[in-house]
């Protein structure tokens, strides 16, 4: 999708409610071990994501990162910049200040647009509040060896391919696990990010399923 064409999406999708769970659910794992629908623990630890646009060569591009191995949550996944918030500091700060320091972008350019519907991880106690931006021009990128093992630039256009979403089977004791991704950069993004860059799809009108949509919805 053209970078003018996204942010055109973006203002109609500004009129319309959040499609939440009934999106996020695309990308959910079954069966989902802890996870209800809509539902955030009270003892859950918020933490902020942010999920920032921008274009290459007036092209549309989300910026995710592969998280380093060593890292206690998550390690070696697919994900948006983010954290846990400091105190007395707000969501789309705490998703400015991550952005800022995982891949040096700055704070100051980042032009925040939404937060979506708030999701619980239960592997790591989160709930992970979204914050959708954007940024006019492609922006310089240094990755915190400490936390970032690779940046990727993945175009809009390849999150959304209607061949993208597969299925992985994972066998757990005598059970069996479907657990939907997107096959991205030669990296897989499921879970939580998936299931939030789900949400995002549906909203800005790739209908209500990326993956199935119909020739109205938005190209590329």
């Amino acid at each position: 999708m053209r970078f003018d064409d996204y942010l055109a999406a973006l203002a109609q999708a500004q009129t319309r409610p959040l499609p939440a769970t009934d999106a996020q659910i695309l990308m959910a794992p079954e069966p989902r071990s802890g996870w209800e629908p809509g539902r955030i623990p009270e003892d859950c630890r918020a933490g902020a994501a942010l999920l920032v646009v921008f274009p290459i060569d007036g092209w549309s591009h989300l910026l995710l990162t592969k998280r380093a191995s060593h890292l206690r949550h998550h390690p070696g996944q697919v994900a948006f910049p983010g954290g846990e918030l400091d105190a007395d500091e707000s969501i789309t700060e705490a998703a400015r200040r991550e952005a800022h320091e995982e891949v040096g972008i700055s704070v100051d350019e980042v032009r925040v647009d939404a937060t979506l519907t708030p999701l619980h991880v239960p592997v790591s106690r989160y709930a992970i509040h979204p914050v959708l931006a954007h940024l006019k021009h492609r922006p310089t990128l240094v990755a915190a060896p400490d936390e970032v093992a690779q940046i990727l630039e993945i175009p809009l256009g390849e999150l959304a391919r209607p061949d993208g979403r597969k299925i992985d089977l994972r066998e757990r004791g005598d059970q069996t696990h479907r657990v939907p991704y997107l096959d991205v950069a030669g990296e897989r993004l499921w879970g939580a990010t998936a299931m939030i860059v789900a949400e995002w799809l549906v909203w800005i009108g790739y209908g209500d399923n990326p993956w199935q949509r119909r020739q109205s919805s938005p190209r590329g």
